[in-house]
């Protein structure tokens, strides 16, 4: 339960109107220090103990968060010495709801991330029980418990004597296993299994790892609790004993704090090792009166100042009366175009008429204007009359979308036999698949039936004694039949370490593999071991970044081979810095340097290491 406050706290309660609202809303876009909204109080004197708004976050709807932070190594027990951020409005009955992401933390670790409403001064009693009134419903999220959601109603508590009255549920989504308050326990911590299982169940759910809607509606007679998962509603538990439902209006708060008790065991629970960070995307209540009569609506700007929306009629609480029409027109600013709707409404029309007969969340979708990428595939034949490649799917100019995949099969013609692919693809296998990531020149290479090929591979040192190469397969001649693989293993002698290859090959992996589909001399280059001079290797990485799709979203420069990373530029083709990414974490999910999403296209990378400038290129596709 969350313990007590000052005096001068609840002090505020008499001072503040009881008036009920009939509609809040906030997506913490404003900085808590000025949203009237809100207030914020800890006990705890660590300034890293904080609240946050307008943080950054591509996972929020609008792309920006509410932040409580509980730093690591920090040992204070109790929601008193976390940071807690409340309402300054008070609430009654009606339909609570958040979307949130809670803290994460490891298992022997305790760390609690709290959605709540709250009253308690300490001397109302208006069901006359002889207990302070402690007006509390609570959704509590553990994290060492990431697939359990706790759930309490609290009607009273007593400070000075511990004496309370409240009923809990506990759900584990992925188990369906269920603890609850016995009947008849509604003074004690007791939990039992009630003989049943939750269902449906979700075998992928975790609270730590992912957004998800939480929420209860709040009547005089009844409370339910509920999650959103993807689509669907999930009603966790209804409770609907009158003689335990609140009746005092009370605050909306949010709080992350430690419990050094971990609650499904009794074990102690360790301090968090790192920052537990609870992560909040918006926050709404519509009163009981107004739930079915009215509806909301939430309008989401992709990307951020790339345009605006034209609402007509305009309402200053975004509550329009069930089944009336609102109008949108989408405005780009200068630079962009207006692409697509997307969320409650989708398609390309604009303007758009919404029919408000249910609450709705849309975004507004800009793009940039003429993004779009494109490169040139160039297919050759070797020899000439050998064969034919068919290209698919064809393209009359050869120039083909970024990110398309092509299939290129090659054809032999009578007398002839495929024998392997050279240029920006090699192999022996005659239908091969080509992502268009860069211009790309590739040649079909043909023999006639009953004959071979052979490549020649030249192997060099240098300097001469800095090391050798081991060639494997090996060849007496350095002759190997068109599409062999060989593996090169530089070894460096005492002395001497291994720098890099050069010739048919740019490139510091060791070892390296080499498709014989031409002849080919490469270099093994060495340099003294202790040397301070730089090396710069240009290599030539097909690195793809999707930041708007679930996978390549993000690019994480440590997973490169590098050991000593300082720092990674990303500049554009022209020469212009984007942004520099320094430790300790070393990646990039297609932001600039104010956290705007770049456009599609080609941009480079440069990664700075203690002697080494390694440089490449990647493809945006949005």
């Amino acid at each position: 339960m969350y313990k007590k406050l000052t005096f001068l706290y609840f002090l505020l309660y008499y001072l503040c109107l009881l008036a009920q609202s009939e509609y809040f809303f906030d997506n913490f876009t404003s900085s808590i220090s000025i949203n009237l909204n809100w207030s914020y109080w800890t006990l705890n004197t660590n300034p890293n103990v904080k609240a946050e708004s307008s943080m950054q976050d591509f996972e929020a709807v609008d792309g920006r968060i509410l932040e409580l932070t509980f730093p690591g190594g920090e040992s204070s027990v109790g929601p008193t010495k976390g940071p807690n951020l409340f309402s300054n409005q008070f609430f009654k009955y009606g339909t609570f709801r958040t979307r949130l992401k809670s803290a994460s933390c490891k298992s022997n670790e305790g760390v609690i991330s709290g959605f709540f409403t709250y009253f308690n001064d300490g001397r109302t009693d208006e069901n006359g029980n002889g207990l302070p009134d402690n007006s509390e419903i609570d959704i509590e999220l553990l994290g060492a418990e990431k697939n359990c959601i706790w759930m309490t109603i609290w009607t009273d508590y007593d400070e000075v004597t511990g004496n309370f009255r409240k009923v809990t549920r506990k759900v584990n989504l992925v188990t369906g296993d269920i603890l609850e308050t016995p009947p008849g326990q509604e003074n004690t911590y007791n939990l039992i299994n009630p003989g049943y299982k939750f269902t449906p169940t979700f075998s992928d759910f975790d609270h730590t790892a992912n957004y998800y809607e939480y929420g209860f509606y709040w009547s005089s007679t009844s409370i339910k609790f509920f999650v959103k998962i993807e689509t669907s509603t999930i009603e966790l538990w209804n409770y609907s004993n009158p003689i335990f439902i609140p009746k005092n209006p009370a605050r909306l708060m949010f709080n992350l704090w430690h419990n050094n008790i971990h609650w499904h065991n009794g074990q102690n629970a360790d301090p968090p090792s790192s920052d537990a960070i609870f992560k909040i995307d918006w926050v709404e209540y519509k009163s009981i009166d107004n739930i079915d009569e009215y509806h909301s609506l939430i309008i989401i700007i992709f990307p951020q100042n790339s345009g605006m929306v034209e609402v007509n009629p305009v309402s200053s609480n975004n509550r329009y009366v069930k089944g009336s029409t609102v109008v949108l027109t989408a405005i780009p600013n200068s630079g962009y175009t207006f692409s697509h709707w997307s969320g409650s409404v989708s398609g390309t029309m604009n303007p758009i008429n919404v029919v408000m007969d249910s609450d709705k969340s849309l975004t507004a979708n800009f793009k940039l204007q003429d993004t779009t990428v494109y490169y040139t595939l160039s297919v050759n034949v070797s020899p000439q009359g050998g064969g034919e490649v068919q290209v698919s799917p064809s393209s009359a100019d050869g120039r083909y979308v970024a990110g398309t995949q092509v299939t290129l099969t090659a054809v032999a013609n009578s007398g002839y036999e495929f024998s392997h692919w050279s240029g920006d693809a090699s192999g022996t296998v005659n239908q091969i698949n080509v992502v268009m990531d860069s211009d790309k020149s590739i040649t079909a290479n043909f023999k006639l039936q009953g004959t071979t090929i052979y490549y020649t591979l030249t192997v060099n040192v240098n300097p001469q004694g800095g090391g050798v190469v081991q060639v494997s397969p090996s060849s007496a001649d350095g002759r190997y039949v068109a599409g062999t693989q060989v593996t090169l293993t530089a070894v460096a002698n005492s002395g001497y370490e291994f720098s890099h290859w050069s010739g048919s090959v740019s490139d510091t992996m060791n070892p390296i593999d080499v498709y014989m589909d031409s002849n080919k001399s490469i270099t093994a280059n060495f340099v003294v071991k202790g040397s301070t001079s730089s090396k710069i290797v240009l290599l030539k990485p097909k690195i793809v970044l999707t930041p708007d799709d679930d996978k390549n979203n993000v690019i994480d420069f440590s997973e490169s081979g590098s050991k000593q990373l300082d720092r990674v530029k990303i500049y554009s083709l022209n020469g212009d810095e984007v942004v520099i990414i320094e430790g300790p974490v070393f990646e990039w999910r297609g932001l600039d340097s104010k956290g705007k999403k770049v456009p599609s296209g080609v941009y480079i990378y440069q990664i700075e290491e203690k002697e080494k400038l390694i440089t490449g290129t990647i493809l945006v596709l949005r």
